[in-house]
């Protein structure tokens, strides 16, 4: 990606101008506690992944899969290269029993991410 984002600067300053709106959006969001909002945010930042081509066919496959659940609010790859992990914003209603999934417990608060799997 870099070599690509120097032949192409302003596109490239673009894409990361529209990464940093999403990330400050969904921050604001998180602290009003505007789940729906955060979720709408993941999923725009995760468009951006796709059009930076950082995004493997498999990892696209689970993304779409969790984007059709109606308890999902959003999801997008985080990690370096093309995603090492996958983050999902569920509803509280939200059954893991069906999936086929790992559920790694978490909550989420002002002072960050607390993972509460032993």
């Amino acid at each position: 990606m870099i070599s690509r984002s120097k032949k192409e600067p302003q596109k490239y300053a673009q894409f990361f101008e529209k990464i940093n709106h999403y990330s400050e959006s969904a921050w604001k969001a998180i602290q009003k506690k505007e789940w729906p909002t955060v979720g709408a945010m993941m999923n725009e930042h995760q468009k951006l992944q796709y059009a930076l081509g950082v995004c493997d066919q498999q990892t696209s496959r689970l993304l779409e899969t969790l984007q059709k659940n109606p308890h999902v609010l959003g999801c997008k790859i985080s990690g370096s290269g093309l995603g090492d992990c996958v983050l999902a914003l569920v509803t509280s209603d939200f059954s893991w029993e069906n999936n086929e999934f790992i559920n790694i417990d978490t909550q989420l608060s002002i002072q960050g991410l607390m993972n509460e799997c032993s």
